[in-house]
């Protein structure tokens, strides 16, 4: 009998005493307790027998007086003074008078009949269950101990009870700081004191696997509730080898995982989805190098949209993974079913099923989309009256050719643009080339008021000049106003002049999101871009350097790009349009950014891949939510060097050009000098957004915008007099793991 405060604090195995142990002259630990008065005691072992003699004899039909009398018999034939046995429980110090083991489990267990015959639980009586992990295990772990599933649990998890844990698992504030195992035991045995449990404090370890799954015979199933990815894997590669199912409740829309590699011992490891992933070192990972892992097991696309939006806030304004005590509860119910029915061969498959109570308990309307959005379609450009728009600007005449056309186009091509959309046509008509603004390409939430589409085109007019420079030709271009969408105009003619070194690096501009090495940025550049974009008029270059005002950018970036994403129209557009996700997406539009030119860790393409649903974009709307949405733009711009940002006068729609193609310059410039150049210009968009009176954002955006312009001024006070233009993080980092692809020449070219 344990007495000890020290061993109480651990002990979960109470002391069982058979009631003959009273007949002796001799002292006894029993007695003992029977005479402190610290002890709790309870006896109500007539109330038992009786509630056991109905149950063997229901055709007797003993209540009353025949039950009294059914009593007073089976105590002349089985004296109270030595039938049954006294369990002292020492860490609530109470003494239990209980019917002996047999007749115990057989009246407990009585009101189970017919849905659980006594043969089946017979066949239950045989099995032993293991269960890892005791948040959602603990209701699990009751439920097979109170339904007597099994006659064996073993139980692991490392992890004490937190007052945080309450709020699903079903135990007094009193355990708090005892082991969850431990308590789990406690429970158990306070229920069924003949109930057989090991428990394993250090939770399920590889050290300890083989006693876990072998110690007083095999596992005949497992229960995984583990919060560790490679703990999850291993002890599923031990229970294939075993042959032995593995359940799991996701505490998530119902949701229960079987497989039965009893049944299927060839079965892959969680259902094959894992199959191309090495997880023989998986202990050795990171948590960023586990995502892979983590996301077929949770099932991102089957996940609840509370869940997803949940995945957003943790580590920004939540700490943890939620968890529900319904969600627990109902999933102690329906895995302790799965098993029940396993043992009982009444169920025999693999795979991953569903009880979603909000869709088979829901309002009619549910199904109703979350937000409703604008479609905006612009009719494709008409060769007939670009050629007529053509032929009004008056440019004629030079000496270029169907193919040296041809090259230049596709070299013009590679000029940047918002979100890739590449918004531009090019007409060769008359040996000249002219430059439209293909509206139905650009046109967006975003670019309500083509700002961005104009800065685009500007840098494909630097991109055609340096092209052209490049292949031995003298460029004169021509900026035609008032004739939308024609844009430019650009005669050639064979020259002698040496291509500047801007033409002849003209292709190394590309965009680099990877994260730089901080390295201080060289001093000697700045002078050098500054006189590149002089040719520009009204273009000004800044650098901003300091490395806490860089921190204070990335925090305005961020908030920019909040707004963007949690913005429905702004959201609808950027995951429905222009996010490519896979390669066979890049190849077919050629257009768009690819998700792997973001140089997103694991975690953060999930991340993304969780915000592109509408319904968690409305739950994280209505929570006032988003901080996560801010940390992947935050990040990057941290590790720059320095952030360089053009300015123009005040400008109207037309003078955006120029700062298109003061961007351009610049952006060649700093590429060539072994430098990465990431834009960067969202919070200058929205800064000029709200400067116009149709700038489709809400009270509560505008205001943000306002907080978030008065920063930026005071790290960069010449937006005060200025427009910012084109903001970028310069960074010194590895080559981009992909670059935007282009749309084919034949696409963007039309001869006339």
């Amino acid at each position: 009998m344990n007495t000890h405060q020290g061993q109480l604090d651990q002990t979960w195995e109470p002391d069982i005493f058979p009631a003959s142990l009273l007949e002796s002259a001799e002292p006894t630990p029993l007695k003992e307790l029977l005479k402190n008065p610290q002890v709790e005691i309870h006896d109500s072992l007539e109330s038992q027998i009786s509630e056991m003699l109905k149950a063997k004899f229901p055709a007797k039909k003993l209540k009353n007086e025949s039950l009294k009398e059914a009593v007073s018999q089976f105590l002349v034939e089985n004296p109270k003074s030595s039938y049954g046995n006294w369990v002292y429980y020492p860490w609530s110090r109470r003494l239990i008078r209980m019917l002996p083991e047999e007749d115990f489990i057989f009246t407990r267990t009585s009101p189970n009949v017919p849905k659980i015959t006594r043969k089946e639980q017979a066949i239950l009586h045989g099995k032993t269950v293991g269960v890892v992990g005791l948040s959602v295990g603990q209701s699990i772990s009751l439920v097979l101990a109170m339904e007597r599933i099994c006659n064996e649990l073993r139980i692991a998890d490392f992890d004490e009870l937190e007052l945080a844990n309450l709020n699903r698992i079903r135990s007094g504030v009193h355990n708090i700081g005892v082991n969850k195992a431990i308590a789990v035991a406690r429970e158990i045995k306070e229920i069924d004191p003949y109930f057989r449990i090991q428990v394993y404090t250090d939770g399920l370890t590889m050290e300890n696997m083989d006693d876990f799954f072998h110690k007083g015979g095999d596992l005949d199933l497992i229960v995984d509730e583990c919060d560790s990815i490679d703990i999850k894997l291993n002890l599923r590669k031990k229970a294939k080898s075993l042959a032995i199912p593995v359940v799991m409740d996701m505490s998530d829309r119902g949701t229960i995982d079987v497989e039965r590699f009893d049944l299927e011992p060839e079965r892959p490891i969680m259902h094959g989805w894992l199959e191309h992933l090495d997880y023989s070192n998986l202990g050795k990972l990171t948590n960023e190098e586990k995502v892979p892992f983590m996301m077929p097991i949770f099932g991102i696309d089957t996940i609840s949209k509370r869940l997803k939006a949940s995945m957003v806030e943790i580590g920004q304004t939540i700490h943890t993974w939620p968890q529900l005590a319904t969600a627990v509860a109902m999933g102690g119910a329906l895995a302790a079913d799965t098993v029940r029915r396993i043992f009982l061969d009444q169920f025999r498959d693999s795979g991953r099923y569903f009880i979603d109570l909000d869709q088979l308990i829901s309002d009619q309307d549910k199904l109703k989309p979350a937000y409703t959005y604008d479609s905006y379609d612009y009719p494709e450009l008409d060769t007939l009256a670009m050629q007529e728009l053509a032929k009004k600007s008056g440019i004629t005449g030079g000496s270029l050719d169907n193919q040296t056309a041809e090259e230049l186009v596709k070299m013009a091509g590679n000029a940047p643009s918002a979100g890739n959309n590449q918004p531009w046509k090019w007409l060769y008509f008359g040996s000249a080339l002219f430059l439209f603004h293909d509206k139905k390409r650009s046109y967006s939430w975003t670019d309500h008021d083509d700002s961005l589409a104009f800065i685009s085109l500007g840098a494909a007019i630097e991109s055609m000049k340096l092209a052209a420079e490049k292949l031995g030709l003298k460029c004169t271009a021509e900026k035609i106003e008032n004739s939308h969408p024609l844009i430019a105009a650009f005669r050639f003619e064979p020259t002698q002049e040496e291509a500047s070194v801007l033409a002849v690096n003209l292709l190394q501009r590309c965009s680099n999101r990877k994260k730089g090495d901080r390295r201080p940025f060289d001093q000697s550049l700045i002078p050098i871009i500054q006189e590149d974009i002089a040719s520009i008029p009204g273009a000004r270059f800044d650098v901003v350097e300091n490395s806490s005002d860089i921190a204070e950018i990335g925090n305005i970036l961020a908030r920019a790009e909040k707004i963007r994403f949690l913005h429905p129209q702004g959201h609808h557009e950027f995951f429905g349009h222009e996010l490519r996700w896979n390669r066979e997406q890049v190849e077919s539009t050629r257009d768009g950014l690819d998700i792997l030119t973001y140089e997103l860790a694991p975690s953060d393409v999930t991340g993304l891949e969780v915000m592109s649903d509408p319904a968690v974009l409305k739950l994280i709307n209505d929570w006032k939510g988003g901080k996560g949405i801010e940390k992947v733009s935050r990040d990057a711009v941290l590790t720059s060097s320095a952030i360089g940002i053009i300015t123009l006068p005040e400008a109207q729609k037309p003078d955006l050009l120029l700062g298109g193609q003061a961007a351009m310059r610049a952006w060649i410039r700093t590429n060539m000098n072994g430098w990465a150049v990431q834009p960067i210009s969202a919070p200058l968009f929205f800064i000029n957004r709200i400067k116009k009176a149709n700038h489709l954002l809400t009270t509560e955006n505008v205001e943000e915008i306002r907080s978030f312009e008065k920063d930026l001024i005071k790290i960069i006070p010449i937006l005060q007099e200025r427009r910012g233009i084109f903001m970028f993080r310069i960074s010194f980092a590895d080559k981009p793991t992909e670059i935007a692809l282009r749309r084919p020449v034949e696409e963007i070219l039309i001869r006339g």
